[in-house]
């Protein structure tokens, strides 16, 4: 960056503080499956292998799109893939607690996976576009902790959670 170009602080603050929520988010949705998991297996009637599924077809389809999407956001930008891909995750979390079967959920979690896939090295790369050179390793940094305690804080809110509560009111609740 040359001298004369001046950084804007407070939209790089706002940008690695959306960006980073947004990918707190998508981890916090690719983890909370297994902690709900045995209260969906009722309601769903639903195996362990099921869960392994559910969660292989979702990083399969992540990893797929991560690789792909990060080279066509170069080409179009990040925001034409960011802004739809968090928009398009939120509905789908929602409407996993809408599933009423093993196959409509997969489907849900596949969809899903190309979504997260499309959002996370997008986001890595605006949140290193919109840092100060100086900054970028900082503000990079938070971004895989930031799923992490994103579970933790929903483990915490699952353990105290009534039973009685449905978990498909969790997910459309949680993720409206």
């Amino acid at each position: 960056m040359a001298d004369s170009q001046v950084q804007d602080t407070s939209y790089e603050w706002k940008a690695v503080t959306l960006l980073g929520l947004g990918f707190g988010l998508v981890g916090l949705d690719r983890w909370i499956i297994a902690p709900l998991f045995p209260f969906m297996m009722k309601d769903l009637h639903l195996s362990y292998q099921d869960l392994g599924n559910l969660v292989g077809i979702l990083g399969v389809c992540w990893g797929v799109f991560a690789a792909v999407m990060g080279g066509v956001s170069d080409k179009i930008g990040r925001r034409k893939v960011l802004i739809p891909a968090i928009f398009a995750f939120s509905i789908l979390s929602g409407l996993s607690g809408l599933a009423t079967g093993f196959v409509s959920l997969i489907l849900i979690r596949a969809v899903m996976g190309l979504t997260e896939g499309s959002y996370c090295p997008t986001s890595f790369a605006a949140t290193n576009e919109a840092s100060e050179p100086k900054r970028r390793g900082f503000n990079l940094h938070p971004r895989d902790p930031t799923h992490v305690h994103c579970s933790l804080v929903a483990l915490g809110f699952l353990d105290r959670r009534d039973p009685r509560v449905n978990c498909r009111r969790v997910d459309v609740l949680g993720h409206s």
